[in-house]
């Protein structure tokens, strides 16, 4: 685009020189006039165009994010599979091809979930109110703390949230390293570890609870039948890899063949702007 402009400048001068030496002042004067007024209308009708290829050379110059990066740009989430001169190119989850003109996304808030490999991820279990909060912490902690996929450093760990309609709030938090472990996939089995080792140490997890007396005709007071608790039996350690499949879809797509501006420029080390774009090997096992 530089270069486009720089020959224009360039040879727009050539063309006024050129009638300077033949000594068609008054024509210069004319080309120049019209050469503002036809500018200016110009400006004018092609304002969005410009500002979009403006703000693409900027975000390439800055480089929030590379391609196959992970982002949230004002609430379209999705994986960036290339930045074009006019627009920002995402693949949602879905599959789906989101185009965001540039303009928006160097104005836009953005998270960039991929810039920073080590990434938190949180939720909230309902204690029964009559249980230990402390022991129910520390065994969803040493739960998480057994499974392969969350990091020790910084190491799990859990916070008595508060009062629910019938029960208390415990919210348990853990670290994934997204190079070696699918941010969902851990969240997911960590969820499940916790609910097994409460199960286990016959932890109340209360539904919604409504207290109903039944009477006898006596007038007395009916004994409450208790539900036998089971515990989930253990399964097959899960997948916990990367989830490449987005990725893969990405590198067979056309777009992600065209020409990127965020190939432009970048370092020769930084083969990890691209990586993603090269899927990897389904994983076995």
């Amino acid at each position: 685009m530089v270069a486009r402009l720089l020959a224009t400048v360039l040879l727009v001068l050539g063309i006024l020189l050129a009638l300077d030496v033949v000594g068609a002042t008054s024509a210069v004067g004319a080309v120049l006039g019209t050469a503002g007024i036809v500018g200016l209308a110009v400006g004018f009708a092609f304002k969005d165009i410009v500002e979009n290829y403006l703000a693409g050379i900027l975000l390439a110059f800055h480089r929030p994010f590379a391609a196959g990066d992970f982002v949230d740009i004002a609430g379209t989430k999705g994986k960036v599979v290339r930045l074009a001169s006019r627009e920002t190119i995402l693949m949602t989850l879905e599959g789906n091809h989101v185009q965001i003109p540039n303009s928006e996304v160097f104005k836009a808030t953005m998270t960039n979930y991929t810039r920073n490999p080590k990434r938190r991820f949180d939720f909230e279990v309902g204690i029964g109110t009559s249980e230990e909060l402390a022991s129910a912490q520390k065994l969803g902690v040493a739960a998480m703390e057994r499974m392969n996929g969350i990091m020790n450093d910084p190491a799990p760990f859990a916070f008595v949230e508060g009062f629910a309609d019938s029960s208390m709030t415990v919210h348990y938090y853990g670290w994934v390293d997204q190079k070696e472990f699918d941010w969902g996939k851990v969240k997911s089995e960590a969820i499940r570890q916790v609910k097994r080792a409460l199960d286990e140490a016959g932890i109340d997890l209360p539904n919604p609870i409504y207290e109903v007396d039944v009477y006898t005709e006596q007038g007395k007071r009916a004994k409450h039948l208790e539900k036998d608790r089971t515990v989930e039996p253990e399964a097959a350690p899960h997948d916990l890899a990367v989830d490449h499949e987005i990725d893969r879809q990405i590198a067979e797509d056309p777009e992600a063949q065209k020409r990127d501006l965020l190939d432009e420029g970048a370092p020769k080390d930084d083969a990890g702007a691209k990586a993603a774009k090269k899927a990897p090997p389904p994983a076995t096992g």
